[in-house]
């Protein structure tokens, strides 16, 4: 990215993806939680190119503690009452299923 006259590095759309998977398991903080989510979906739903779910499933491996705890995450952080609509227009269903695609 060329930005003011100089180059500008910044990390692929995989790595910030793993890294805020790895961040919503870890941070043990709701309102961290809530927005971590919402940046997956944005990363996920936004970005230039499609993300290439090999290279971010390369990155992102998790073990079976993280898996539970993201599904308990995504279980309590996915309904429709929270405000997955007014943010993306999606429902909170579809946001689960947007996470869930990306971690296979």
């Amino acid at each position: 990215l060329d930005l003011f006259g100089k180059q500008i590095y910044l990390p692929s759309p995989e790595v910030l993806l793993a890294m805020k998977l790895n961040a919503v398991v870890q941070r043990g903080e709701g309102h961290k939680e809530e927005k971590d989510l919402y940046d997956i979906v944005a990363l996920a739903q936004y970005v230039k190119r499609p993300v290439e779910l090999k290279t971010l499933q390369e990155l992102y491996t998790p073990d079976e503690e993280s898996k539970e705890e993201l599904n308990t995450i995504l279980t309590k952080r996915c309904t429709d009452a929270w405000q997955w609509q007014s943010h993306f227009g999606i429902s909170g269903a579809v946001a689960k299923k947007i996470i869930l695609r990306l971690v296979g």
